[in-house]
């Protein structure tokens, strides 16, 4: 993959709208996957009933049309993604953090030397 410096400007423009597309599928799928399992518990009252349903429907049609668009993307690359941050999300919903910016830095690390920050986590996790 080559550097951002590398890139002209439509190239990188390119790159963009493909991360936006992508984030925007993703987001779209988190948020109607988690409100379709909280429809059915006693956390869906009345307010959020009655807007949550025209909030979904809307999920639902704008997940559609961007379905459409996941072959320009990478539809297995997608879900690649989503179930990782699924995971992600599940571990970040049970831990409380007191610095957020630690957790980004060490996400930035990570994509700077993954192999590094696999060993790091093996040797703490054992």
């Amino acid at each position: 993959m080559r550097k951002i410096e590398e890139l002209n400007e439509r190239e990188f423009q390119e790159r963009v709208f493909q991360t936006a597309l992508s984030k925007s599928i993703i987001s779209n799928q988190f948020s109607l996957h988690n409100n379709e399992i909280l429809k059915h518990t006693e956390y869906y009252k009345a307010d959020i009933k009655r807007h949550g349903k025209p909030y979904n429907l809307a999920l639902i049609r704008a997940e559609i049309k961007e379905f459409d668009k996941v072959d320009q993307v990478d539809g297995k690359r997608v879900s690649e993604i989503f179930e990782s941050l699924d995971k992600v999300l599940n571990t970040l919903a049970r831990s409380i953090f007191a610095d957020w910016q630690e957790v980004d830095n060490i996400l930035k690390a990570y994509a700077k030397d993954p192999k590094s920050m696999i060993g790091i986590t093996n040797k703490i996790l054992r």
